[in-house]
Parts: C-alpha cells; structure tokens; sequence
C-alpha cells in the first residue's frame, strides 16, 4: 500500500495495525493522523505520528479530525468487520482533500482455498485471515467493486495479493482427498487465488451507473462473458439471415452503441478485471466491426458481402 501513497502526504491510516508501516510513512515525510482501535498500540504509535485517536470507528463522529482533508487515507482489513461498510466510505468522502485517494485493503472470500474447504463441509472463524472472528460480511470482487460504486467513488487502480490455494496458513486442506479436476476447474477462474484486494479509489462526482449495471447483470466472470455476449448480439442483429438491408440510420444507431461498449472495455482495462488477454482481444474487434460500420456509413452502400462478412 506504501507505494500507492506518495512522499510528503497528508496521511490517515485507519485500524492497520502495523507500527512498520507508520515508520515507513514517517521516513517519508508524510504527515501522518492514526485512528486504531487497540489502545495497548499507543505507545508504540505515539512516536511516528502527529495525532492519534483510540475507539470503536463506527461508533466515532470523526470530530476530533475537525474536518481536516487528507491526502490519502489508508484502511486496513476494517471492512469486513463493520456493519455498515456503505454509510462509512460515504462519511469518509468529507475528510478527502481535492485529489485525494482512499486505499483499501479487503479479503477475498471466495479464495480458491475457502471453496475447497466449504466442499468439504468445513467451514471455521479463525483469529486472522480470510474468514475470522471479527467478520461481519464477506466480499467478492463483485460486491467490493458494487459497494465502491454505491458509496460514491471511482476506482482508479486495483491490485491482487496473490496466494496458492495450499498456502494459506489459516485454512489447512492436507486431510482433503481433493480430486486433481477440481482443482483445475476452480483455478481457472483467476479470482481464486487473490487472497486480498488493494483499491485505489476517489470521490466520484458523477453517478456511475455503468459499473452498477455491468455488475448487477454480469456478475460471475463478467469482463469475458458480458463483452462475448455483446459481440454475438451485434452480430447477430447484422446477419443477413435477419436484416438483408442495412439503412444509414441503423449503421449510425450500432456505431453508437459500440462507442459506448469501448468506453466500458476501458473501464474494465483500468480496474485490470478479469483476463486481460480477453479483455484486449474483444476489444480489439470491437475496434474493428466499428471501423467496418463506419465504413458502410461513410460511402452509404448496401453491399450483401460485406454484411455477410460482419456476421462470421
């Protein structure tokens, strides 16, 4: 998360726990705000930053930061342990500077190690980790990028803390009789060995209903599904099966629409979702079927072949 913050920032850390990293914000001339719930961390603290404030967070107003700005505000693994994860980012918006950036740390439930153990019929909180006894939800991908969405912010960089499904320390699959198959099929969804997610996230001034719908409608592997359904639609209202006769204002009416389909495929390429090869091949011929339209457009012809051709 360091690297994500910058020297010589206005710096609120929320519930990390980790007297390394405030050393390390120190080194760099941040100036740094730390609210923690552990009060035996005082002492330790107290020498790195310029204010720290002990309690429960969702039970604080947040006067004593007196409506200061930050830089960046840094979270720990804190969302899952509130009961109100929404009402928090949303609270959190009036403490960002201009330009600022929240960045979020945040388990991955649905760890390829966690499904194998519910197949199993085992299921255990533990102290640390993916599903531990502090939890009061459990987030996917799909729902952190939804929550980000609805508390008003636009995500800006997203990274994976990887881990095998056999290297999570917490969570041990040695007495499984795992068949090989399985394995193979569950790692095939890339999601299943990020064990936490790192958003970079910002105050979003306009409502974006882009990312609500695409993942309301599309969620499991949406990036690949949603984009191939797309292209099998297009083309298939261009087959000449079913429209021999392609008028000026229908070709106009398509290119639009696939505007709009490129504007989410970079989206989906900044928010580094799902397989990125996919991601840049279906664009890419997206890019071209509109090259295709807009030429049909231009010259205003009606050429059999070259609707056939659109609709291989």
């Amino acid at each position: 998360m360091l690297h994500l913050t910058g020297n010589r920032k206005k710096v609120l850390t929320i519930e990390m726990n980790s007297i390394d990293l405030l050393k390390r914000l120190k080194d760099i001339d941040c100036h740094i705000t730390c609210i923690e719930k552990n009060r035996n961390l005082e002492n330790q603290i107290r020498q790195f930053v310029d204010q720290s404030i002990f309690g429960n967070l969702e039970k604080m107003d947040l006067n004593e930061l007196q409506k200061e700005k930050f830089d960046v505000i840094l979270i720990g693994d804190l969302l899952e342990h509130l009961v109100e994860p929404e009402q928090f980012l949303q609270k959190l918006r009036g403490y960002i500077a201009l330009n600022g950036t929240v960045i979020l740390l945040v388990h991955n439930v649905v760890h390829g190690s966690v499904r194998i153990s519910m197949l199993n019929g085992y299921f255990k909180y533990n102290a640390t980790g993916l599903i531990n006894n502090n939890s009061k939800r459990f987030f996917t991908l799909d729902i952190l990028l939804s929550l980000i969405d609805k508390s008003g912010y636009s995500l800006t960089k997203l990274q994976r803390i990887n881990k095998g499904i056999f290297d999570v320390p917490e969570i041990s699959l040695t007495s499984y009789v795992i068949p090989q198959e399985l394995i193979d099929a569950i790692l095939r969804d890339p999601e299943s060995v990020a064990y936490q997610y790192v958003f970079q996230i910002t105050p979003n001034l306009k409502n974006n209903h882009i990312v609500r719908e695409f993942i309301g409608n599309f969620s499991k592997d949406a990036c690949t599904e949603y984009l191939r359904n797309i292209l099998i639609y297009y083309r298939s209202q261009m087959s000449p099966t079913q429209k021999t006769d392609l008028s000026e204002n229908d070709i106009s009416q398509y290119a639009k629409k696939i505007d709009y389909l490129i504007k989410e495929v970079e989206i989906l390429q900044n928010a580094n979702m799902g397989n990125r090869k996919l991601i840049d091949e279906y664009a890419n011929k997206i890019n071209s079927l509109v090259k295709e339209i807009e030429t049909l457009q231009n010259i205003n012809i009606k050429n059999q072949k070259l609707i056939e051709k659109l609709s291989k």
